[in-house]
């Protein structure tokens, strides 16, 4: 929103039908992987039900709610309906689970890994959603609307930059991540196992992170002070015209592939994807989400997050394979959201 001038809410609203392509995809990807058999009609019909679900709750839930709450109620909108439908469904016959597994690489940790990791007792449900609970209460309370979020939005905030840039810390939302993170630590003894270590690994890759995004903002303004960023976006658009629209979801998935981060990915490409749209006759609130959304969800498939999940899973080494199972979600889910450009974005 900062780098485009166009609302948050905006970019979140046109991210919905954006997004629908790459949600179908990673559905019907996620039932492969489970060895559902159902029918190939009955899958799409599930995976669509749930993706309508998810896109009422984001377009309903959010009206007037900040997005990062939206996102979070709408998610939990979804789990219900489906335990709902689970139970109602449970004296009927289970889909047979007879298609071979997608990859022998990609599976849990075997019993023996798991025994010796020490985590072989569950937690209570309770204890479970504890980290979730006290997110969601965090942001319920202090993100929504009204004169308790008026205040945690000047409480305790620091000036970072000038006046134009304040940080709140009571009503971030970061602030509640740490805080049900802490949480998750007091009431699950086995998130303290292998605690320093973890720290070690997340501060490590937080460093990392942070410099890169750093870099490409740095990296951004230099291009557009010098006048890169008009004149990349207009040789591309004197080159192919109108047809420009058809790249800026491929340019975003790019890019958010290559840095793994959305905000990288944006600080890189987004002042030339907003020129480029201009020379093109795309509204720049369409070229604004269209860049965000295929870049976010392209970086499913990043090399960092891959290493991540399978460093995670156990299943090192299984990069590849893993990359080959998501590169046609991530493809399918590009060509939709650029279909879905050019279809809304040029009407609107």
């Amino acid at each position: 929103a900062a780098l485009s001038g166009v609302p948050g809410e905006t970019l979140g609203a046109l991210a919905v039908p954006l997004s629908l392509p790459f949600w179908m995809a990673t559905g019907l990807l996620a039932l492969r992987i489970a060895q559902v058999s159902a029918p190939v009609r009955d899958r799409i019909l599930v995976v669509a039900g749930y993706v309508l679900i998810l896109s009422l709750g984001l377009l309903v839930v959010g009206t007037g709610l900040s997005y990062e709450l939206t996102g979070a109620l709408s998610g939990l909108l979804v789990v219900g309906f489906g335990a709902w439908r689970g139970r109602s469904q449970r004296a009927a016959a289970p889909l047979a689970a007879s298609v071979p597994p997608l990859d022998p690489a990609i599976r849990p940790l075997p019993p023996r890994a798991v025994a010796a990791s020490g985590t072989t007792s569950e937690p209570s449900t309770r204890a479970a959603l504890a980290p979730l609970i006290v997110l969601l209460a965090g942001l319920i309370l202090f993100r929504m609307p009204g004169p308790v979020a008026d205040w945690a939005a000047t409480a305790a905030a620091l000036e970072l930059t000038g006046p134009g840039a304040r940080f709140a810390p009571i009503g971030h939302p970061g602030s509640w991540m740490l805080i049900a993170a802490g949480v998750g630590l007091a009431v699950l003894p086995e998130a303290r196992r292998g605690m320093r270590q973890q720290a070690r690994d997340i501060l490590a890759n937080w460093s990392s992170a942070a410099a890169v995004v750093a870099g490409f903002l740095v990296f951004a303004s230099l291009m557009s002070a010098a006048g890169m960023t008009a004149h990349l976006a207009g040789a591309l658009t004197r080159w192919l015209g109108a047809g420009y629209v058809w790249l800026i979801a491929p340019i975003g998935a790019l890019g958010g592939f290559l840095t793994g981060s959305n905000t990288g990915s944006n600080a890189m490409l987004m002042p030339i994807q907003l020129a480029g749209a201009a020379w093109a006759g795309v509204p720049a609130d369409w070229a604004a989400a269209a860049q965000n959304a295929a870049g976010s969800n392209a970086t499913l498939a990043s090399p960092g997050r891959l290493v991540l999940a399978t460093r995670l899973t156990g299943c090192a080494g299984a990069e590849r394979r893993l990359l080959f199972a998501l590169a046609p979600v991530i493809a399918f889910g590009t060509a939709g959201t650029a279909v879905v450009l050019v279809l809304c974005g040029r009407t609107s």
